[in-house]
């Protein structure tokens, strides 16, 4: 998703240095309702408040959710939201890292209205319900470093840090996947129906046609491999074979007479 930086904000080496401005994507290509919002950020101190570091929001700026630091209390990590509609603190605790360390943080927002809050992918304080809003295709998109907005908000609604990763998911994460996420693995998950469902139709049946053989030369295969076993076996009865022909041999008399 392409953005436009407005303000201090600038990518450097792959991280995205906020000193008060942010970065607006352009417009989401699908209808939203279940989403989940992933962002990797080390804090520039711990004192600041109220910074977004990563919203879903409407092309006003007028209604979002979003990530945001400090809001309410010192140290800690809620989910912002229009005139806080949908916020409630999770009660997750002060974050004493976050100005230290990179720190993963994972908000879930799922369609009945829960949303769901991960550090480091561990359940961050305890999931909230305050109901839902829907983002239109075409009507909505990220923003980086503000809390909501269509340009930087200045002291009080932008974060000053460095954001080193940040994924936006048209679904709402499991518990699972938000650990494999902060563990670096979820990337690489895909699944036999995440591939069939990306195929077009002939490449789709061409792949079950290669499915069937691979089945059946792997029985064939399972067949010649027990009859070798089953060969080895008949051979190897009372003892090893080529020990007894060893030692017939040097017990044979006409063996002993020739030499």
């Amino acid at each position: 998703m392409h953005g436009e930086s407005k303000g201090a904000a600038k990518v450097i080496d792959g991280s995205m240095f906020l000193r008060g401005g942010g970065v607006w994507t352009r417009p989401i290509s699908k209808d939203l309702r279940e989403f989940s919002l992933e962002v990797q950020l080390q804090l520039d101190n711990w004192k600041q408040a109220g910074g977004g570091a990563m919203s879903l929001q409407r092309s006003d700026g007028k209604v979002f959710d979003g990530i945001v630091y400090a809001e309410v209390a010192p140290r800690t990590w809620l989910t912002g939201s229009d005139k806080h509609a949908r916020t409630v603190p999770f009660g997750g605790g002060e974050d004493m890292e976050a100005d230290k360390r990179p720190v993963r943080i994972i908000m879930v927002y799922k369609a009945d209205g829960t949303t769901i809050a991960y550090r480091d992918g561990k359940p961050y304080g305890k999931a909230i319900n305050r109901g839902r809003v829907e983002y239109k295709k075409g009507e909505a998109q990220i923003v980086f470093g503000s809390r909501h907005g269509l340009s930087p908000g200045g002291r009080g609604r932008s974060l000053t840090g460095r954001i080193f990763e940040a994924r936006l998911y048209d679904r709402a994460l499991t518990p699972q996947e938000a650990a494999a996420a902060s563990s670096g693995t979820l990337l690489e998950v895909v699944t036999e129906g995440l591939l069939a469902k990306a195929m077009d139709p002939s490449l789709k049946k061409s792949v079950e046609v290669l499915d069937e053989e691979i089945a059946l030369l792997e029985e064939r295969l399972a067949q010649v491999e027990q009859e070798i076993e089953s060969t080895r076996e008949a051979l190897n009865a009372g003892g090893d074979p080529y020990f007894k022909i060893a030692h017939a041999i040097l017990n044979s008399k006409e063996l002993i007479y020739v030499y």
